[in-house]
């Protein structure tokens, strides 16, 4: 399954879930922040909003690394929460897991809805314990750096991801492996450095998705 995409610095791509015939997950605002404090999203967002509300059939993720504008900024619509919205934040780190996961933990979410986590791009090993443990939140993704020869991806290590799947299956939560990372794509699954470990057809994968979505294509 791979998730739609709405850019909210293009208008025509707020049509596309209106095309769409089944169920999707939409991943909103991939290039740039959804939360960040700037005048031409503050400009937009409520019209994002609008969209994400009239097509309750899907489901729309969003990822920030700024949780904390979210209430300081007053950035959540007023009926908020929304039953088809998911809210996660990126923790590349231990440090930014310990900050950032709190934060969004305290914010509200929907019983239909969820938060989840963003290990990505997983620049050293994550431990969930302590300030950032996986309590309130239903789904950990995550995945190494791309990049090309004139900017190298920072690299990942194959045991981080071991670890970090050990650690959501002990708390019964599910994890998706999006790719290793790298300067080129893999045949196999036609992600950077492959989403198998070790990378191939025969490695392992990591799909689990929250029991709220229905594979389907678009």
């Amino acid at each position: 399954m791979r998730p739609g995409q709405v850019v909210l610095n293009k208008k025509e791509s707020w049509n596309k879930p209106r095309r769409w015939k089944n169920p999707q997950m939409v991943f909103v605002c991939p290039l740039s922040d959804y939360f960040i404090d700037h005048p031409a999203v503050n400009k937009v967002r409520d019209t994002a909003w609008d969209v994400m509300r009239n097509y309750p059939q899907h489901i729309f993720w969003i990822t920030t690394k700024r949780p904390e504008l979210i209430e300081t900024k007053k950035m959540l619509p007023p009926d908020w929460p929304l039953a088809n919205v998911w809210l996660g934040v990126t923790t590349e780190n231990q440090h930014w897991a310990d900050k950032r996961m709190p934060i969004l933990r305290n914010l509200p979410v929907h019983k239909d809805s969820l938060r989840f986590v963003c290990a990505e791009p997983l620049l050293s090993p994550i431990r969930f314990a302590g300030p950032s443990d996986l309590n309130g939140f239903g789904w950990v993704t995550a995945g190494g750096e791309s990049g090309d020869r004139k900017h190298p991806p920072r690299p990942a290590k194959d045991q981080w991801f071991l670890d970090m799947a050990a650690q959501c299956n002990a708390a019964n939560t599910p994890f998706f492996l999006m790719q290793r990372g790298g300067i080129s794509k893999c045949r196999c699954h036609h992600d950077f450095g492959c989403r198998a470990i070790p990378p191939g057809p025969t490695g392992q994968t990591f799909e689990n998705f929250p029991p709220q979505v229905q594979v389907v294509s678009p």
